[in-house]
């Protein structure tokens, strides 16, 4: 049973403005133009992730109701998170309006539901069956943040977009800006930062053991590159532990902001043939891979190569 936030953004579609969001505390009257979702459940639990996914299926706005019976710090906390990310402009504090006729009905959250769109057959944006909703909290936020683009357009190469007139205030303003997105990064990203030696053999087993796909090899003439994502990247380390040969080592995590941006990491260059038994592309001179070769002189896996095992003669008939 996916969780209520999962249930929302799968309501969200393009036409979408503002989402009102409340947890159990209370059920703000809210006018009919915006969208009501009362969760029922603490919206600090929910995960990072809820607010820019809702963003990134449609909703131009995300108001959260700051009452909270469990810890009012904490979702403070989130929400300066969250405004950091996505900016203050796309992300706010519920506060109640003047007196209006006719109040917005709070979402039903208590199934799975389809986009509004989706039953006239209207693609959206992104479709709720294209959600993995088995992915990790962090991993689904920087896909999120992903689509939003807002690293990108807000990233550390705004100041070099800036004009050199800028006021010492506006320069103030930014580095304020560039803390407060440092600090709501702290802590979130699981990437991690991938270093490969030169014992590499361009296996391929970090690869097939990846479950993101988060590692590729790129081909450029007769030189492959081990490539890495960090978009893609969650962390669990099985191409560290799988490693034939212990080439892969970890340095730490990416932040935030690099994980975000679509861009590979090369992690090592090295020249490579194409096996002439498999097709396989290995790093050496030979023109077998070590597993063919291996194949080759050590049939069925025998521990004495053929030629080891016809140095010892004919065996002795009794």
């Amino acid at each position: 049973m996916s969780r209520p936030t999962d249930r929302l953004v799968a309501q969200v579609d393009g036409d979408t403005g503002t989402v009102v969001l409340s947890c159990a505390a209370t059920v703000p009257r809210v006018p009919r133009h915006m969208t009501l979702a009362h969760l029922r459940v603490c919206l600090i639990g929910e995960g990072m992730h809820t607010v820019p996914e809702i963003l990134a299926a449609g909703a131009s706005t995300v108001l959260v109701d700051p009452a909270c019976p469990h810890d009012a710090t904490a979702l403070a906390s989130c929400i300066e998170r969250w405004q950091a990310w996505c900016g203050p402009e796309r992300v706010g504090v519920w506060q109640p309006e003047g007196h209006f006729w006719r109040a917005a009905t709070p979402l039903d959250l208590t199934s799975r539901a389809e986009a509004r769109r989706a039953a006239f057959g209207v693609l959206t944006r992104r479709e709720p069956e294209e959600e993995d909703l088995g992915r990790s909290d962090e991993a689904r936020l920087r896909t999120a943040l992903r689509e939003l683009g807002i690293h990108q357009e807000n990233g550390s190469d705004q100041a070099e977009r800036a004009p050199a007139s800028r006021t010492q205030a506006a320069r103030t303003q930014e580095a304020r800006t560039q803390e407060t997105r440092t600090q709501a990064d702290e802590g979130i990203s699981a990437a991690a930062r991938l270093e490969v030696s030169d014992a590499c053999t361009a296996c391929g087993v970090c690869i097939r053991s990846c479950p993101n796909d988060a590692l590729s090899f790129a081909l450029e003439g007769d030189t492959t590159g081990l490539m890495h994502d960090p978009g893609r990247c969650e962390g669990e380390q099985s191409c560290v532990s799988l490693c034939p040969v212990s080439a892969i080592t970890t340095d730490g995590s990416w932040p935030l902001e690099r994980s975000v941006q679509a861009e590979s990491v090369s992690l090592i260059e090295m020249r490579s043939v194409e096996c002439t038994r498999c097709g396989q592309r290995h790093r050496g001179e030979g023109s077998l891979c070590e597993s063919c070769s291996y194949v080759a002189h050590r049939g069925l896996g025998a521990a004495m190569s053929v030629e080891e095992v016809l140095a010892l003669g004919r065996p002795h008939r009794y």
